[in-house]
């Protein structure tokens, strides 16, 4: 295999349009609406690594939805598969998703959906740059008599 040094960049250059274009498709999406009501949510079985990850989100029951504002009111689902609510089953018409579903962080701001896919661009290529620059080259001398025995 041969050593391209214009490899490296064609890709951070790949990495860095792949985010632009996450941006441009999440530009017209909006966070608007209180709720739309689904009761189809992410199921999640809750443990002590991801329990935390409930926090700021609705979880739907039975008869309502209930929002954590906490990591104590998270710990109590500790053990139990809950459905979270989740902007991939929100059914908000056209571009838009409800506050519900989106969760606390997102709710605040109408445009969120386009910062977050953003974010999540940027959190890919910096990924990817450490994943290259991170990296040393160690030697060690090989003595080919005790190698080959």
């Amino acid at each position: 295999m041969c050593y391209c040094p214009h490899r490296k960049t064609l890709q951070r250059i790949q990495f860095v349009f792949r985010g632009s274009e996450m941006l441009r498709a999440t530009s017209n999406i909006t966070i608007s609406g209180e709720d739309c009501g689904t009761k189809v949510g992410k199921v999640i079985n809750v443990n002590k690594d991801n329990y935390k990850h409930l926090v700021g989100f609705n979880l739907i029951t039975d008869d309502s939805t209930v929002f954590i504002k906490d990591d104590d009111q998270a710990s109590q689902y500790l053990g139990l598969v809950v459905k979270k609510r989740s902007m991939m089953y929100c059914v908000s018409k056209g571009n838009s998703f409800c506050k519900t579903c989106a969760g606390f962080n997102l709710a605040n701001n109408p445009f969120a959906a386009s910062m977050a896919a953003a974010e999540y661009g940027s959190a890919f290529l910096s990924m990817f740059l450490k994943s290259m620059h991170g990296k040393t080259l160690a030697t060690k001398k090989l003595d080919i008599q005790t190698a080959i025995t």
